[in-house]
């Protein structure tokens, strides 16, 4: 079987991407409104781009509601900050919840319920029970295509980790982090999800 995606609608289109690239991991971002309420939206187009700088890409389509920028955007481009998290599988339900398409302004946190922690030297606080939490900053904003689509380069300024999920740190400096304890969830196709499972290791060639 072969998709032309060319025949396709652009509905159609992400349809048929978020069903192929499998896994996806979610970048859990908080941000900041004008009026200093949190926003928390999952975005699933997302990843690592760069080490130097380090750089993460989130890739964000226009808000359903009335077609303009996602509230974590509007957000990212006036403040210039967000925080970026790997959630676990815990926390699923609220990741999900956080999906809601709500009135610009209204807190996606307090409507779910959800702790925060302040972030030491990070304007934003992160959400407590997320394993890990990125301090970013804006890089740059790149509009793509017709549709309001939106990709955002991310830099990351610093990181937080829960203490039980770090294995071992080495010299020359090489911090190990135990897959299995943070449990991330990645984004499957339609209302999908999943957990990491077995893993395996190999070796790399010529290493």
């Amino acid at each position: 079987m072969i998709i032309d995606l060319s025949n396709l609608s652009p509905q159609k289109v992400y349809f048929t991407m978020t069903q192929t690239i499998l896994p996806r991991p979610i970048a859990w971002i908080l941000s900041e409104s004008h009026d200093q309420s949190l926003n928390l939206a999952p975005f699933s187009y997302f990843n690592a781009v760069s080490s130097n700088p380090p750089l993460v890409m989130v890739s964000m389509g226009a808000k359903p509601s009335t077609g303009g920028y996602k509230d974590s955007l509007t957000n990212i481009l006036k403040k210039g900050h967000c925080v970026v998290h790997i959630g676990s599988m815990a926390d699923l339900d609220a990741m999900n919840g956080s999906a809601e398409d709500l009135d610009y302004g209204e807190s996606e946190v307090t409507k779910l319920g959800l702790k925060t922690t302040p972030f030491d030297g990070c304007p934003l606080p992160r959400i407590s029970s997320a394993p890990i939490a990125m301090d970013c900053r804006l890089h740059s904003h790149q509009l793509m295509g017709h549709d309001n689509q939106n990709l955002v380069f991310l830099e990351i300024t610093q990181i937080y980790y829960h203490d039980d999920i770090v294995k071992h740190q080495t010299e020359p400096f090489r911090l190990t982090v135990d897959a299995m304890k943070t449990d991330p969830f990645c984004r499957l196709g339609a209302g999908e999800y999943a957990n990491l499972g077995s893993i395996h290791r190999r070796s790399r060639p010529g290493a």
